[in-house]
């Protein structure tokens, strides 16, 4: 996986707007993935070096 995707799972990974509603916010970031053209259930585990 690319750095600049990697960099927009990692900022979806909790969304920005997580703050109004934070029950639902995994429901949120799923949607926002999915908006991306990422699939939020199919993607590869981080590794903890990438994000250093």
């Amino acid at each position: 996986m690319d750095f600049w995707k990697r960099k927009l799972l990692a900022f979806l990974h909790d969304p920005p707007d997580k703050c109004f509603d934070l029950g639902a916010h995994e429901d949120i970031a799923a949607r926002h993935l999915k908006a991306a053209g990422l699939d939020p259930d199919n993607l590869p585990p981080a590794e903890k070096d990438e994000f250093r």
